[in-house]
């Protein structure tokens, strides 16, 4: 079961969100303010958290800004009722899963943690993945990013400005991982990752049979 951080000082809405959450099917733990969210975020770990932005402990987002920097891992989703270009703007800068204006409907909020969840789920998929790979074909540092980037679906244009290099640079990067891992092209190689044997078998990851 899929544990989401609800935060929000208005008790009706707050538990209006939980119990929508709950029904889902999700573990929830609903807290009025930030840093009652912060302590249970040090406590357990969460997939989802969804908070208000005006709201006890968060004056100029100062939960967000630290949320943003110690668990960018976690897709956050604001909830609030004041919307404004300042508060949106922020969002953007820290990467806010979403931005949602009050009144929320069930179909939405629902909706949104679902994509969270599953965006969660692959970017620990992919961590996984790269980490098996960077050990087996002996990566470089360099070369682990640029398969990261890869299995993210990023072009070499996209990798080299995640990486801040040429994208002559980029192409070499994945040039290198292919010939280490024995596919002949980048296909090959995302679908070996992604498939169940590329989780574990040596061979099919090592020859690109």
């Amino acid at each position: 079961m899929h544990r989401v951080l609800v935060a929000d000082d208005d008790a009706l809405f707050r538990e209006a969100l939980a119990i929508t959450l709950e029904d889902a099917g999700y573990e929830v733990v609903a807290v009025r303010g930030a840093r009652a969210g912060a302590r249970e975020h040090d406590e357990r770990a969460f997939d989802v958290i969804v908070a208000d932005i005006e709201m006890p402990g968060n004056r100029r987002l100062e939960w967000f800004h630290t949320l943003a920097a110690s668990a960018p891992e976690v897709p956050l989703i604001i909830v609030t009722g004041h919307a404004t270009v300042e508060t949106a703007a922020v969002a953007v800068r820290l990467r806010a899963f979403a931005y949602l204006i009050k009144p929320v409907t069930a179909h939405d909020l629902c909706a949104e943690v679902a994509r969270a969840v599953a965006l969660r789920s692959r970017r620990d998929g992919v961590a996984g993945r790269v980490a098996i790979a960077r050990e087996r074909w002996q990566l470089t540092e360099r070369q682990a990013q640029t398969l990261d980037r890869l299995l993210r679906g990023d072009s070499n244009k996209q990798i080299a400005n995640a990486l801040g290099c040429a994208v002559r640079t980029a192409e070499l990067h994945v040039t290198a991982i292919l010939a280490k891992s024995g596919h002949p092209t980048r296909t090959a190689l995302l679908a070996a990752l992604w498939s169940a044997r590329g989780e574990g078998d040596d061979d099919e990851a090592g020859t690109g049979a």
